[in-house]
């Protein structure tokens, strides 16, 4: 099992937690079955109107979830004691891996018991809670480029850079704002990517949101073999399938973290 870093960054005095995966796919070896939970404005106060709104927030999100689809949002209490919430899984899993994931993330999300506003994050599914309303937003102060330490052959890269500039540009048309390919590149054998976007966007904020990704971060380690590059409202993922069969994306290499924010 991989683990990546996770780091901090401090702006105006504020240490922000920098995140580094919005979903998780179980083809990529970056990613773990481990839940990663980010707890921003994390307090010592919680309100007992918050605990309340937000219990029933996760009760509501896990029970009307559509399955296969995948997605929910809600809003629980009034004027100041809203909280607001969104439940996602991923694209192009079954509905009872959807179902699975959904159950497993929402009995997890006590790891952020005094924040006010959360992430959660499994293979399969995408949690976030609130007392601010965030559904609709396609900007994020939290941005990262996560990679295997392993240069792909600058002809594949190219390919694949391709590959991958196309499978994200009709990926916000999608119903599921979801896309997902191979790419064959001869003896070298198979790419896969896939891109999404939180479901809350609208067609324009994630196109938006997706190229932020590509022109922060594809230019500086677009030539590995195996990188993802997310935010809190979309991801891009790319891995040399060949290494995930031979093993060779588990036994070499090392996994690195670019940490950026869009100002």
């Amino acid at each position: 099992m991989v683990n990546v870093d996770m780091f901090n960054c401090k702006l105006n005095g504020f240490v922000i937690f920098l995140c580094f995966l919005l979903f998780s796919c179980p083809c990529l070896a970056l990613f773990s079955s481990t839940p990663h939970h980010f707890c921003f404005d994390t307090t010592s106060n919680i309100s007992s109107s918050f605990v309340i709104n937000r219990d029933k927030l996760l009760d509501s999100l896990s029970a009307n979830l559509s399955i296969p689809d995948g997605f929910y949002t809600a809003t629980w209490g009034e004027n100041s004691t809203s909280v607001y919430g969104l439940l996602q899984c991923r694209g192009g899993i079954s509905a009872q891996s959807c179902s699975t994931c959904v159950k497993s993330i929402v009995k997890k999300s006590i790891k952020c018991a005094n924040s006010t506003d959360s992430a959660y994050m499994l293979r399969n599914c995408f949690l976030r809670y609130s007392i601010k309303n965030f559904t609709g937003e396609s900007e994020s102060l939290y941005t990262a480029a996560t990679f295997k330490n392993l240069s792909e052959d600058p002809s594949v890269a190219s390919q694949g850079n391709n590959f991958m500039r196309k499978l994200v540009s009709s990926a916000p048309s999608q119903r599921l704002m979801f896309n997902e390919g191979i790419l064959h590149v001869g003896q070298k054998g198979k790419r896969g990517g896939f891109a999404q976007c939180t479901r809350d966007l609208n067609i324009s904020f994630c196109d938006k949101c997706f190229k932020n990704l590509l022109d922060k971060y594809i230019r500086k380690v677009g030539g590995m073999r195996t990188w993802v590059f997310s935010s809190l409202y979309c991801i891009i993922s790319y891995e040399d399938l060949n290494a995930k069969l031979n093993h060779e994306a588990s036994s070499t290499g090392k996994f690195t973290t670019k940490k950026f924010m869009f100002l």
